[in-house]
């Protein structure tokens, strides 16, 4: 899962340096949190790949609790303060939008092709999109049980078991499309 996550999250810091049109020279991006632990850690080694990357740019990424994240960043925004990337539930989304405290992606800059139609609806308010989709979070695993006697109870034993060459499938296409 940390790799899964390590991978977005260079895809999503990195992915604006494949555009000419995008400068990234002597750039701070100032990034809030509420990760903790082994995340955090993650995080850092994150933005560390990426800063050698891009040596001309510094991640000043800070961690905010929780309970205090979202309101502490409508308390700055409204000020014109804040950060430059949040990362934060989608269920923000809209509030946020609506209040005028996020602005809309540049999908100029970004192949949306990429992303599952589904997690995108979900990042979006009044057809607009307003942030780009970082993680899912299945609810429920189905398995056939002509096929798998015991499923697993964790995606670290799910993974294990596609290392051992058990089939996994995910079905991420829920949506109408």
């Amino acid at each position: 899962m940390k790799q899964f996550v390590l991978l977005v999250l260079l895809i999503f810091l990195g992915g604006c340096g494949s555009f000419a049109s995008v400068e990234l020279r002597n750039t701070n991006i100032v990034l809030w949190h509420s990760w903790n632990d082994e995340d955090a850690q993650t995080l850092t080694s994150v933005i560390d790949r990426f800063e050698d990357i891009f040596a001309d740019v510094r991640v000043i990424h800070t961690f905010i609790p929780a309970n205090d994240i979202l309101e502490r960043y409508k308390s700055a925004a409204v000020q014109g303060l804040g950060p430059d990337v949040l990362i934060g539930p989608h269920t923000w989304t809209y509030e946020l939008a609506d209040a005028g405290l996020i602005r809309p992606v540049n999908t100029e800059l970004l192949d949306t092709g990429i992303y599952y139609a589904s997690a995108l609806t979900v990042m979006q308010s009044d057809d607009v999109l307003h942030g780009i989709p970082l993680s899912m979070q299945p609810q429920a695993l189905y398995y056939n049980t002509a096929l798998v006697d015991t499923p697993a109870q964790t995606l670290t034993a799910l993974l294990e078991d596609a290392e051992a060459g058990q089939g996994v499938a995910i079905n991420t296409r829920f949506d109408a499309s």
